[in-house]
């Protein structure tokens, strides 16, 4: 049986997403980096994916067109086998993050962009709420290199 799908930069349908929702119960990993689709999803889909992928030890979500800490709510509340999850995108807050970190014990790699919005403190909380964390990779994107990037 299937176990593991990318679909990174393939345009999903609605039909396609939600025939990917009704299998993914017996999926142990996803990787939509970035999430592409030719329709506009909604907050109710990606909630529909992850209640029903209870059994994914390896989430990989990158997406820029809905906030992300509803979304992290829902990983936290679903997907709590997580091992390697890695999640980019608008939004991403202390709250969405501490959520995963509380309900997502079994985190061995992570991967996320630090913002303004992420605090220190969420960051020295990792090690303590995950204790089986093995690697941490941080993608940096300030205000200042942000300008610069739209300025060429």
């Amino acid at each position: 049986a299937l176990s593991s799908i990318d679909l990174s930069l393939c345009p999903l349908s609605k039909k396609s997403f939600r025939a990917m929702t009704k299998f993914s119960s017996n999926l142990l990993g996803i990787t939509l980096n970035p999430l592409v689709t030719n329709y506009t999803i909604s907050a109710s889909e990606i909630s529909a994916l992850l209640s029903e992928a209870r059994n994914l030890t390896q989430l990989d979500l990158a997406m820029f067109r809905l906030e992300l800490d509803p979304i992290l709510v829902e990983i936290g509340e679903h997907c709590t086998k997580l091992v390697s999850f890695a999640i980019d995108g608008n939004g991403i807050t202390d709250l969405g993050l501490q959520n995963v970190f509380q309900h997502c014990r079994n985190i061995r790699h992570l991967e996320f962009r630090y913002s303004e919005n992420v605090t220190e403190t969420t960051l020295q909380r990792i090690t303590r709420q995950l204790p089986e964390i093995q690697t941490i990779k941080l993608h940096f994107m300030s205000k200042f290199f942000k300008s610069s990037i739209s300025e060429h």
